[in-house]
């Protein structure tokens, strides 16, 4: 499940969204495992985290054009801690997919993780 760049062992293993809570104000939060920089050890660099209200897969990551780039994430911590993200503005009534890759400090990126399927409920 490694790869190598030169010397630096690239993680293959994307985290996994574990859990999310959503509301009617249009915030979800997303809850998942940090990942470390090599594999399930250390700290990552940074995570990018896209929704869509598309599926998510490896073939229109980065390229549909209704795809958001999250932003404010959170630095990763150690590997196996929990972390958690809001994302807010999210529409009533509108069903996104979230999903996430870890770069490490050679900008190397993970694989996609689990694609998280959320409808945001409409007010009343």
């Amino acid at each position: 499940m490694l790869g190598t760049t030169g010397r630096e062992k690239v993680t293959r293993c994307a985290t996994s969204i574990h859990s999310f809570a959503r509301t009617t104000s249009g915030t979800v939060k997303l809850l998942w495992t940090a990942t470390g920089d090599d594999v399930y050890q250390g700290r990552a660099v940074s995570y990018d985290i896209r929704y869509n209200i598309v599926a998510i897969t490896d073939a229109n990551w980065n390229i549909s054009a209704t795809e958001v780039q999250v932003t404010g994430e959170p630095t990763p911590a150690f590997a196996g801690s929990a972390q958690f993200m809001n994302i807010t503005g999210l529409l009533p009534g509108t069903t996104y997919y979230f999903a996430m890759k870890v770069a490490d400090e050679s900008a190397n990126l993970s694989m996609l993780s689990n694609v998280v399927t959320v409808t945001i409920p409409t007010a009343g």
